[in-house]
């Protein structure tokens, strides 16, 4: 997913999870460890996928029904991203 205007930023709390975002045309993935914040600006396709029960916090503009999906430029038939 990608959103127009909607600047954002989270937080993993607990738990492992793993953030894929593209730059450019590249696909590019991180694993995220509780305190690791993650900021997506607006027009970046990403992703947050918990590995484990996670607990994220996200703080964000006020822009709502911003969201595109591109599930099938950047995932497989499951959604999960390549």
């Amino acid at each position: 997913q990608y959103h127009k205007l909607k600047d954002e930023a989270f937080t993993l709390a607990e738990g492992v999870g793993k953030v894929t975002w593209v730059v450019g045309d590249e696909l590019t993935a991180k694993m995220m460890l509780p305190g690791e914040t993650f900021h997506v600006p607006p027009g970046t396709p990403h992703k947050f996928h918990a590995i484990t029960r996670c607990v994220v916090y996200e703080a964000s503009t006020p822009h709502f029904d911003d969201r595109v999906a591109c599930d099938k430029e950047y995932g497989d038939e499951d959604g999960q991203a390549r």
